[in-house]
């Protein structure tokens, strides 16, 4: 049986601007309240696109969501903010082709949810609870999700011939833990990829302020934590699945994650759910 959790949503609207890591414009956002039932959406060109993985159009650099024409990039930091606060009903308004990146992590929206606070609503929803092991992979990136009562994450990643090298990190997610060890971890890219990147036309908005980059043998810039790569990775699945569309209760297990990776084993944990 799933445990079942009290719906919330935002006491009060938020606003937030900045630049998009990808498109270097200007973009503003809007979290509004939403009414029970209503889940996470974003609205982009008055088109309204629902926070769930099978609205996935992209993953290069990033989750992006499309609906109806409509798309909008990078939702992930927001993601992982809210699926670790426990916010549940939720509008987006998004101007522009993406959320702003702010300082690279999920900090801004942490704190700015953290200001405003969050109200119960009078409803309770089911959590995706897994009744036995899920696992999916892609090339070698694997993932599992085991049953067991909270969400709890063990990442792991290995970045040979580089400063980062192989980190790991593993903890129970609760928003005390999430603020203090994982929303301020930072954006990344291998600097002998930087350049590719550019030309693919990402990453237009990158720089010091919002990302780091990795290089053979030093950061670009001072880290916020040793191991900020694997952290990093930790708030990235931790956002991603919560396009599962519903809070995830399991202990998932991940080696080299990225968006394409995590956002499969949402779409199978929704699956097994509605199995």
């Amino acid at each position: 049986m799933m445990p079942e959790i009290r719906r919330k949503t935002l006491r009060a609207p938020i606003r937030l601007e900045g630049i998009g890591l990808h498109s270097g414009e200007v973009c503003r956002v809007i979290l509004f309240p939403a009414p029970v039932g209503a889940g996470v959406a974003f609205e982009c060109d008055r088109t309204i696109i629902p926070a769930v993985a099978d609205r996935v159009s992209d993953t290069r650099l990033g989750s992006s969501l499309s609906h109806g024409g409509a798309t909008v990039r990078t939702v992930e930091h927001l993601m992982a903010a809210l699926h670790a606060l426990g916010c549940h009903d939720l509008i987006v308004q998004v101007e522009g082709p993406e959320l702003p990146a702010m300082d690279g992590s999920a900090l801004a929206y942490v704190e700015a949810i953290d200001h405003v606070g969050l109200v119960e609503q009078d409803a309770v929803m089911e959590a995706l609870c897994p009744d036995r092991a899920v696992y999916v992979s892609q090339g070698e990136s694997e993932a599992w999700a085991f049953p067991w009562h909270v969400l709890a994450v063990t990442v792991i990643v290995d970045y040979p011939d580089t400063v980062a090298g192989r980190q790991a990190t593993s903890m129970e997610i609760d928003p005390g833990s999430f603020v203090r060890e994982i929303a301020p971890a930072r954006t990344f890219a291998l600097a002998e990829e930087f350049d590719a990147i550019k030309r693919a036309g990402l990453a237009k908005g990158g720089g010091p302020e919002n990302a780091f980059l990795i290089g053979r043998s030093e950061y670009s810039g001072p880290l916020r934590f040793p191991d900020e790569v694997v952290r990093h990775k930790t708030l990235d699945l931790i956002g991603d699945l919560y396009l599962a569309g519903a809070p995830v209760r399991a202990h998932v297990v991940a080696t080299r994650p990225g968006h394409a990776l995590n956002l499969s084993l949402a779409a199978a944990l929704r699956s097994a759910a509605d199995a």
